[in-house]
């Protein structure tokens, strides 16, 4: 019976003593020991779970609202980028029409320039005239 408990990998059972015993109770106050550690570490390791969640919410949250804010700063600067371009479009009218009157005051300078020329020259005919008629009548 004996060989036939240990073929079946069962072994003779040994005599309970006192040195077993207290064997077994250390081995089992070390295993306690281990799974307080177990324990206390896998509470670690939930508590740093939990700190993480919060933490990702926080971070969606912030990501949203900064994504909301860049959407406003987004649509602020579109705004402006029209405006400016309304502003460019309104200087470079502004320089045509300063083109086009600069183009005319020149035209017009010229015109009162050869004006007073001619007035000049007529002024000169007439004092020549005054000069021959004084000269006529003095004689």
């Amino acid at each position: 019976m004996e060989e036939q408990n240990k073929e079946e990998g069962e072994e003779a059972p040994t005599p309970v003593g006192g040195k077993t015993i207290e064997a077994l109770q250390q081995q089992l106050l070390e295993l306690q020991a281990q799974l307080a550690e177990k324990l206390r570490r896998n509470e670690e390791v939930a508590n740093n779970v939990q700190k993480c969640k919060q933490r990702m919410k926080e971070l969606e949250l912030k990501y949203a609202d900064s994504r909301k804010n860049h959407e406003s700063i987004q649509e602020v600067v579109d705004k402006h980028k029209e405006t400016v371009k309304g502003y460019k479009k309104q200087c470079e009218e502004a320089e045509e029409i300063a083109a086009e009157n600069l183009a005319k005051f020149s035209k017009v300078q010229q015109q009162v320039e050869d004006a007073e020329e001619r007035a000049d020259r007529a002024e000169n005919i007439v004092d020549k005239i005054n000069e021959k008629n004084r000269n006529a009548d003095s004689a």
